[in-house]
C-alpha cells in the first residue's frame, strides 16, 4: 500500500511500478508541488472507464431519438456531454482535490439535467430538490 500524500490522495502515479519511492509529481515530496493534478490508470479505472462511457453512449443514442422533437436540443446535449466530462474526471481523479471538482460537477450537471424543461413547475421544482 502507498502512503497518503499531502493532498490526501492514495496511491502512486502510472507507471511507478508501486514502489515505495517518493514521485515528485504525487505531492508527498515537500519539494514537490501541492497538490498534483494527474490522472490514475489502473485495471479497476478501465473497467469503470468502460461502463462510463458505455452506458453514456447509450443515453446519447436514446437521447438522439428523445430529444429530436424536443425544443432546447443544443443545451440539452451541452449538459449530457458535460456530465460525462465530469464523470470521466471522477474516475480519472489522482487526488482528492481533483475528484472534488469532478464530484461537485455531476451534482451540478444532475441538477441541471433534472431542471431541463424548468418552465415546468415539476421539473424546476425537482431541480431546486436536488440540492435540499
Amino acid at each position: 500500500m502507498e502512503g497518503v500524500g499531502v493532498c490526501g490522495g492514495a496511491g502512486g502515479a502510472a507507471g511507478d511500478g508501486g514502489g515505495g519511492g517518493v514521485d515528485p509529481g504525487r505531492g508527498d515530496d515537500p519539494g514537490g508541488s501541492f497538490c498534483a493534478v494527474g490522472v490514475h490508470a489502473g485495471p479497476a479505472v478501465g473497467v469503470m472507464l468502460l461502463v462510463v462511457t458505455g452506458v453514456g453512449f447509450l443515453i446519447h443514442v436514446y437521447s438522439v431519438g428523445y430529444m429530436a422533437s424536443e425544443g432546447g436540443y443544443y443545451r440539452y446535449f451541452a449538459y449530457l456531454n458535460l456530465f460525462m466530462a465530469m464523470m470521466l474526471t471522477l474516475v480519472l481523479a489522482s487526488s482528492f482535490p481533483v475528484m472534488f471538482v469532478g464530484w461537485e460537477g455531476v451534482g451540478l450537471c444532475s441538477y441541471l439535467l433534472i431542471g431541463f424543461e424548468f418552465e415546468k413547475e415539476v421539473a424546476a421544482s425537482a431541480g431546486r430538490r436536488r440540492f435540499w
